[in-house]
This record gives C-alpha cells, structure tokens and sequence, in this order.
C-alpha cells in the first residue's frame, strides 16, 4: 500500500539526513510500502531502478540492517525491516552521531591550533547546491560566526519563496544566539514587513528605493562572504573564505548603508518642514 505523499516525503528526508543516498531511498521506500518480500525484477519494475544497479544498492541496504533477504523457490527475494526497527535504527545512528560531535569538539581546538599564524596564499571557495546546500551556508553565520555580526544584502521575497517556514526557524536560531544582522534589502512588501520585525529579530534593515531587485543574497561575516542565488529552477550557494575579500564586501556595505540612512533622514526632514 503506497504512503500518503506527506508521508513519503518525511521518511525519505529522514533517510536522506542519516545518509542514504537517493537511489537507496527509493529502494528502501519501496520496499516498506510493499510490506512483503520483492523479487529483484519486480523491484526493478516499480523503483525505476535497473537490475545491475539495484544488487549494490539491496547490498548497501543489508550491511546497514535496514532490509533481510531469503532464498524462496530458489529466487532470492527481499524485504524492508519493520517501520518500529527503522525508529530504533534511526535512534542508534543519532546516538552515534551525538559520540562522533563529541569527539570532533576535542579534535577541532588542537586541529586550529595547529592551522594558527599559517599564511592563506589562496581564498577557500566551497560551492553548494539546493536549499539542503543553502541551509548550510546560512547556518554558518551562527555556528561559524564568533563576532555575532552580519552584514547583507538580501532579496527578501526571492528568500522566503525558495526557503518558506525554515527562514522563520533560522532567524530563531540567530536571533537565540545572539548575532545581530545589518541589512540592506529590496523595496519590496516582504522587506517591509521583515523591517516591521527588526526590533524582536535582532536586525536593523535600510531599503533600497524601488526599481533595484534581486533574487540574491550577498552577506558578509568574519573574514567570510557567501553568495547565495534563491533561482527556483537552480539554487546554488558559494562560501568565500579570504579577510581582505570580506573586507570590501563589509566597507561597499557600510558606504550604501550610510548612504541610505542619509536619504532617509533627508525625506524626514523635507516631511517635516
């Protein structure tokens, strides 16, 4: 019996963020949906997935103990475990994960310690593609941001269009951890509204006057900038890890920034008179 698509859809997130593969996914859907044991064909027939591909995938499977398999007529047939056994399996790797940060936090200070006063003849570069990739990114400016400031650029509809609910959380998450955000945005409703919320979202936003959109953010912190394009049909993210690249991006910030408070304090002025 197929899952509701709801669902499906969480299950296979779920899967995916303990690090399945999509093709393993697929596989393993398919196999909890059937509830019974699938011939390799039939299997093949329903997942899409071709036979020569599907024996490593039914393999990788059974290391991890998320599916058995039994000899019946002489045809070897396969079978998913039970849904309350993919709970606990899904708690186990949790636990494992949680001993794995455990030791990363002892290992990281002596690693940086080791890295301390090495020139950095080239800027770090990383690329990352989807929202998956773009959350990452976003996430760094609180768990990799030791100054708890940023500055931006952001295009706020395009933002929210792309990102929908996980913004609201990431800005929980900021605004709990104490970075603040400076933030030059797009004439737009939405960016209006996000200014309106300044105060309890632990930023302070100028708007750029109308007719100057984008569908991009461009962000500033530490000696990081990343530039993040929300294109629906391709969104990519790219981390720039160099002090003096950072450096321009903050002072081509602070110049428009300044820049705009002016104005708005020129039309305050010209309103009042």
């Amino acid at each position: 019996m197929a899952l509701p698509q709801t669902m499906a859809q969480n299950i296979a997130e779920t899967l995916a963020h303990i690090g399945l593969h999509h093709s393993e996914v697929t596989v393993l859907l398919a196999l909890l949906e059937s509830n019974t044991t699938e011939r390799v064909s039939l299997l093949s027939r329903r997942t899409k997935v071709n036979r020569i591909t599907l024996y490593p995938i039914l393999r990788s499977l059974s290391e991890r103990g998320l599916v058995s398999s039994v000899e019946k007529g002489g045809v070897l047939v396969w079978r998913a475990i039970k849904p309350s056994l993919l709970v606990d399996y899904i708690e186990r790797m949790q636990e494992k994960l949680a001993n794995d940060i455990g030791k990363m936090r002892e290992i990281v200070p002596f690693m940086e310690a080791k890295s301390a006063g090495r020139e950095r003849k080239y800027p770090s570069i990383q690329f990352f593609e989807g929202p998956e990739g773009i959350k990452k990114v976003l996430t760094d400016t609180i768990t990799g941001n030791p100054s708890k400031t940023i500055y931006g650029f952001s295009g706020t509809d395009a933002t929210y269009k792309l990102m929908g609910p996980w913004v609201r959380d990431y800005i929980k998450r900021r605004v709990a951890s104490g970075v603040k955000r400076y933030e030059i945005a797009t004439g737009t409703p939405t960016s209006r509204e996000s200014q309106a919320r300044d105060a309890q979202e632990n930023r302070r936003t100028h708007i750029l006057p109308p007719g100057y959109p984008f569908e991009v953010e461009m962000s500033t912190y530490e000696d990081k900038v990343h530039i993040i394009s929300f294109a629906e049909d391709y969104p990519v993210a790219v981390l720039i890890q160099d002090e003096k690249i950072a450096q321009v991006m903050k002072s081509l910030f602070q110049y428009i920034d300044k820049s705009l408070e002016k104005e708005a304090a020129k039309e305050l002025s010209a309103s009042k008179a």
